[in-house]
């Protein structure tokens, strides 16, 4: 039992440490190269019981954030029932070009006549992912009219509303880690010796 309860920790301390952006770029040369053993990435343990525990929590912490039952705090502080009755019925939301009012801070949902906005910090706006807006070319796009042929109802802005208050979740618990990780890169934290 205690070894499977270490393994579990052993895996969540290195999730935590693989999901730190810290670490990302820092390594971020070595973490796919695949024929250099000797230039790729190494996820440094540390030899400090408190902080290894720390990381661990992190580390679950995120992989909850993560699942798909997941329900976010209101970080955002949405006026969730206000913005549901603002989605009329019929509604087909198109994935626009430019669905972002960036000077102030706003997603606008727009059927191309009505457009509903929505508090969006610029952050959430430029997050962008392997490549990807995940905003606009991620949960737009899939819950576009074009994509799923259905109305835009106030369930799928509710979901909008976790789905953006979970993004915020998710970078409050990585700056977490990542605190922790400038210490070890920088050896104010030390690691277990080889």
């Amino acid at each position: 039992e205690d070894t499977k309860e270490a393994a579990k920790e052993l895996v969540f301390y290195v999730y935590a440490i693989l999901c730190s952006q810290v670490y990302l770029d820092e390594f971020e040369g070595a973490l796919f190269t695949v024929n250099q053993s000797d230039k790729r990435a190494r996820v440094p343990i540390v030899d400090n019981a408190e902080v290894f525990k720390h990381l661990c929590e992190l580390g679950k912490e995120l992989a909850e954030v993560e699942k798909v039952d997941y329900k976010p705090e209101n970080l955002l502080e949405f006026d969730y029932e206000f913005i549901i009755t603002q989605i009329p019925k019929g509604f087909h939301l198109v994935n626009s070009v430019h669905p972002f009012d960036e000077e102030n801070e706003k997603l606008i949902l727009t059927d191309g006549k009505i457009e509903i906005k929505i508090p969006c910090p610029i952050e959430l706006q430029k997050l962008n992912i392997s490549g990807y807006d995940i905003v606009k070319n991620v949960w737009l796009k899939f819950n576009s009219y074009n994509f799923t042929h259905c109305d835009f109802t106030g369930e799928d802005a509710a979901r909008l509303l976790d789905f953006l208050n979970i993004l915020v979740t998710h970078r409050v618990v990585v700056d977490k880690i990542d605190d922790v990780v400038i210490q070890i890169l920088s050896e104010k934290i030390s690691l277990i010796e080889p």
